[in-house]
């Protein structure tokens, strides 16, 4: 992933938005709204296998992955957005975030 990061951030400009990553993204807010938070998931993980680089479906996946009580996973997506957007107006929520759920797996 450290790859990923490299290349996304050096780009200048950054990369178009691919189509199909847009059906996906597109799919997983329809199923967040509809609160299918499960095939969210999986829509923001076909979205991200398209374009790994994308933060905000890293922040948002990680979010869910959150809610559906999948700490492990959520830490791990939210700091690939960190370091996908190390200087994101969120970053410091994000962060605490992270610890938020550290202390949720420790009490598990």
């Amino acid at each position: 992933f450290k790859a990923t990061v490299d290349q996304y951030r050096a780009a200048t400009p950054k990369p178009e938005f691919p189509e199909e990553a847009r059906r996906a993204r597109v799919q997983a807010e329809s199923a967040v709204r509809d609160k299918r938070l499960d095939d969210a998931i999986d829509r923001y993980e076909e979205a991200l296998k398209i374009a790994a680089w994308w933060p905000e479906g890293r922040f948002n996946r990680a979010l869910i992955l959150g809610d559906l009580e999948r700490y492990t996973e959520a830490m791990r997506e939210m700091k690939r957005y960190l370091a996908l957007a190390p200087e994101a107006s969120n970053t410091r929520a994000a962060q605490d975030k992270i610890y938020e759920w550290e202390d949720r797996v420790g009490r598990k």
